[in-house]
C-alpha cells in the first residue's frame, strides 16, 4: 500500500508544482508559502480537534528535544519550498521537478550520516545512479 500512497503523493506534486507555476505570475514565493500555511492551519487544527488529536500533540510538544526538532525541520522544509518555489519560477515546473526528484540520494545520505541506517543496495545504488545521470543529462541540455 505504501508504493500507492507514495504515486497518489507524487501526482499531487505534479498537479501542485503546475498551479505554483501560474500562482508565481502573480505571487511571490513567500506570498505563496503565507497562503498556503493559513489553509492548513484552517483546514488540520479543525481536523485534529474534532478527532481528538490536537490535545495529545500540543501535549508532545512539552519535549523541548521534540520542540527543536520540529523547528529545524520546519525550518528546514520552508527554506527547500522556497528554493523550489524559486526554481520553478526561473525554469518551469517541469524542469524543477525533475531535479528536485533527486531527493532520495540525499535521504540515503543523511540517513546514514544522521540515524546510521543503512539504505543501499544493489537497486538502490544502481537507482541512484541513473538519477545521477538523468540529472547530468538534464543540466547539461539546459544550459
Amino acid at each position: 500500500m505504501w508504493f500507492w500512497y507514495a504515486i497518489a503523493a507524487s501526482v499531487l506534486w505534479g498537479i501542485g508544482y503546475v498551479i505554483n507555476q501560474v500562482l508565481m505570475r502573480t505571487f511571490s514565493s513567500i506570498e505563496i508559502l503565507v497562503i498556503e500555511s493559513i489553509v492548513i492551519i484552517l483546514v488540520f487544527v479543525p481536523w485534529m480537534a474534532f478527532d481528538g488529536n490536537l490535545k495529545a500533540t500540543l501535549a508532545k510538544l512539552g519535549d523541548v528535544k521534540i520542540v527543536c526538532l520540529v523547528l529545524v525541520g520546519s525550518l528546514i522544509y520552508i527554506l527547500a519550498a522556497i528554493f523550489i518555489l524559486t526554481s520553478i519560477s526561473t525554469s518551469n515546473a517541469s524542469l524543477a521537478a525533475v531535479i528536485e526528484s533527486s531527493y532520495p540520494l540525499f535521504t540515503m545520505i543523511f540517513a546514514y550520516i544522521l540515524l546510521r541506517e543503512v539504505h543501499f543496495s544493489i537497486t538502490s545504488v544502481v537507482g541512484a545512479i541513473f538519477v545521477i545521470t538523468g540529472l547530468i543529462i538534464v543540466h547539461r541540455s539546459n544550459q
